[in-house]
């Protein structure tokens, strides 16, 4: 499980709040890498978690199986 709320100012109840904004996982057929831009401003990625072995998941299902904590 990756807990990431204390990496990010996602507020779910903030209709201006994208996830998507926040999260975005790459999967390139081996691992997959969870990039984070923990205020969403564009500014790029402040954290990247390389996930070895990990592939054909995606953000929502990560989330919904509890493997992805964000607040």
């Amino acid at each position: 499980m990756l807990d990431l709320a204390a990496l990010l100012s996602y507020d779910p109840n903030n209709s201006n709040h994208d996830i998507n904004n926040f999260i975005t996982l790459i999967d390139n057929g081996i691992d997959t890498t969870v990039n984070i831009d923990s205020d969403s401003n564009a500014g790029g990625t402040d954290v990247s978690i390389h996930l070895a072995g990990v592939t054909g998941t995606d953000l929502n299902t990560m989330i919904n199986d509890g493997n992805m904590v964000l607040f």
